[in-house]
């Protein structure tokens, strides 16, 4: 199954930070669907789903620790940037990263966002 046309332009056009509460009708902090996720997800193909599906990762790999911590401060850069929390898990020679949006509880419009700008940088 493929997304619909739209889904990478949505996701590009949306704004991480929202002014809309996660109950808001249409706010990009509203918790996604399943079958929204599922969709979603080919638009960002380097991320998975977690285990529990409530978050999207993403394992880099790197040749050596510094290069493992400049991954990370360029993940985290650009989630603070975005006022977006993020997740970091660091070992020699890998870093992953997990975004979620626990105010909603699971996944919003707004980690896919986040996860397209990290993917594009």
């Amino acid at each position: 199954m493929t997304p619909p046309s739209g889904f990478t332009q949505e996701i590009r056009r949306c704004p991480i930070r929202s002014a809309a509460p996660p109950s808001a009708p249409g706010g990009t902090l509203n918790k996604l669907k399943a079958e929204r996720v599922e969709l979603l997800l080919k638009s960002v193909p380097a991320w998975s789903l977690s285990a529990d599906g409530t978050a999207l990762e993403r394992r880099m790999k790197a040749q050596s620790w510094s290069q493992t911590l400049t991954l990370v401060r360029r993940a985290a850069r650009l989630a603070h940037e975005e006022r977006h929390l993020v997740e970091l898990t660091l070992k020699p020679g890998e870093a992953t990263v997990r975004l979620t949006t626990p105010e909603a509880g699971g996944l919003t419009l707004a980690d896919f966002a986040l996860a397209g700008v990290i993917g594009a940088r």
